[in-house]
């Protein structure tokens, strides 16, 4: 049996280079795509929840009324109190930053009021939003001469 050498160059059937390159590009934009997506990317937050509680009796022109929302709407809320139905003339003196505990998935924020100059009620009011929803919790407070 006699065996011819010949010199050629070694290819799969079915292969080229150019195939090979093809496979190369499109596994190259497939990773910079899913890279791209996957990027500052966290797990969904909730649809917001909130409650709120505190102290909700103040002295008329002193003693400050103290309330936290417990929010459970992910690590980064748009979170606004306001004062409705105010009766006594109630103001917010300040507000803390929203406090998020990843272990729990609920976020705090403390919100200081005066209470006001004159006897009487108003309702706390938290709004929380994210990109789920939205959130309200409302507590009854008043403003009073003489503390029990």
């Amino acid at each position: 049996m006699k065996v011819k050498f010949t010199q050629s160059r070694i290819q799969p059937i079915g292969m080229n280079c150019d195939y090979l390159l093809k496979i190369a590009f499109t596994l190259v934009i497939l990773f910079a795509c899913y890279s791209a997506g996957a990027q500052g990317t966290t797990a969904k937050d909730p649809a917001p929840v909130a409650n709120i509680m505190g102290n909700g009796i103040g002295l008329v022109n002193g003693g400050h009324i103290f309330v936290t929302a417990e929010i459970r709407a992910g690590s980064n809320p748009t979170v606004v109190f306001t004062l409705d139905n105010n009766h006594s003339g109630a103001t917010i003196v300040s507000q803390g930053t929203f406090v998020y505990d990843s272990n729990t998935g609920v976020g705090t924020q403390i919100v200081e009021i005066a209470p006001g100059n004159t006897k009487g009620n108003f309702h706390v009011k938290v709004n929380v939003t994210n990109a789920n929803g939205n959130a309200e919790a409302v507590m009854t407070a008043a403003a009073t001469d003489k503390l029990k």
